[in-house]
């Protein structure tokens, strides 16, 4: 018999774990983006599994404003600073032509929004309104943990264990 084979049993039971977990995660991620609320899809487009080399895995979504959606904002945020917007030249309804311009807003942000034709307007806010959460991440990590032991069984099945 040969005299590393409990490494290297060791070591594949290890990889099979490994796999399974990784298997795991990205369930749980494919999960998550049947779940995350979609507006223009740049929250569900920031999304990505990381195998880490410490063998660890990451569930990450990378927009900026990625916590806000999912752990809600529990009190309106006031905005603070500056913020110049460039108007560029326009022909008013009543045909009067209006130069190109810029405007300053002190604790104001200018954003758009489209409207459901698709039209874009713009809205000057002063602060972020309250929202609840919208944990669809801590959704979907619940619903796939349950399958854990199904991923690693399936892993040590493919590397020749027998799982019951």
């Amino acid at each position: 018999m040969d005299k590393n084979f409990g490494l290297k049993m060791r070591k594949a039971i290890r990889d099979a774990i490994l796999e399974g977990i990784r298997r795991n995660a990205e369930r749980i991620f494919d999960l998550s983006q049947e779940k995350v609320p979609v507006d223009r899809g740049f929250l569900k487009d920031s999304g990505a599994v990381n195998f880490l080399p410490t063998e660890s895995v990451d569930i990450i979504y990378r927009a900026p404003y990625s916590s806000q959606v999912h752990d809600g904002i529990p009190e309106d945020i006031p905005i603070t600073g500056t913020q110049t917007v460039h108007v560029p030249g326009y022909r008013r309804k009543d045909g009067t032509f209006v130069r190109a311009h810029d405007v300053t807003y002190k604790n104001k942000r200018v954003v758009q929004i489209r409207t459901p034709t698709g039209e874009r307007m713009f809205r000057v806010i002063d602060r972020i309104k309250a929202r609840g959460p919208r944990p669809f991440l801590l959704e979907a990590m619940q619903e796939g943990i349950t399958y854990i032991d199904q991923d690693i069984g399936f892993c040590m099945a493919k590397k020749g264990f027998r799982v019951k």
